[in-house]
């Protein structure tokens, strides 16, 4: 269970429904680094949601939720979801941030960004999971934090295309994260 108070009593019985879809998955590869269980995760991102004062019934849905298609697509799909509780528009964030198909990561990304891009929900739910990751990639010092790192420029230029003022403070603590990691990579290549 989270520490962190939810929005709503919906919410917090959803959380246990993420958690249940969830089971079994972890955060972090034992090979790479640490391994959690994906709760960590979401609890990871909602955390990010809160910090920078954007948490909402419907936006902490859509971070509940925000890997579950992706994920568990076979055993979970937006009519379960529904019928459990999420709203609308929530079901809509998580649609929107759900890559979609591809033959590559860059594949689905590129098909993917468009269609968060034009909701302003999409894309702070967005950049809260990207923020959790990343910061979960320095403390950790996760080999994955090179793609976040190698991805920025595309990933910031698809999704500010249109510019919320309300993620204007996520973008900001992302660039910030982005040079911090640039610049760990850096003292480690000159080692």
């Amino acid at each position: 269970m989270s520490s962190l108070p939810f929005c709503s009593e919906r919410n917090q019985s959803l959380w246990e429904k993420a958690c249940v879809v969830h089971e079994g998955q972890r955060y972090g590869s034992e090979a790479k680094g640490p391994s959690y269980t994906y709760d960590y995760h979401l609890n990871g991102v909602r955390e990010v949601l809160h910090r920078f004062g954007l948490a909402n019934e419907t936006r902490e849905q859509g971070v509940i939720f925000h890997d579950a298609l992706e994920d568990q697509g076979k055993r979970v799909n937006e009519s379960l979801l529904y019928s459990w509780g999420v709203n609308a528009q929530a079901i809509d964030i998580v649609q929107r941030v759900t890559d979609s198909p591809g033959a590559t990561r860059k594949e689905r990304k590129l098909r993917t960004y468009p269609r968060t891009a034009a909701s302003e929900d999409a894309v702070i739910v967005k950049l809260c999971d990207r923020i959790a990751n990343v910061e979960e990639g320095l403390k950790e010092k996760h080999p994955t934090l090179k793609t976040y790192v190698k991805e920025h420029v595309a990933f910031k230029e698809a999704l500010q295309r249109i510019s919320y003022a309300s993620t204007q403070p996520l973008w900001a603590h992302l660039d910030k994260l982005i040079a911090r990691s640039i610049a760990h990579t850096k003292e480690e290549i000159s080692r």
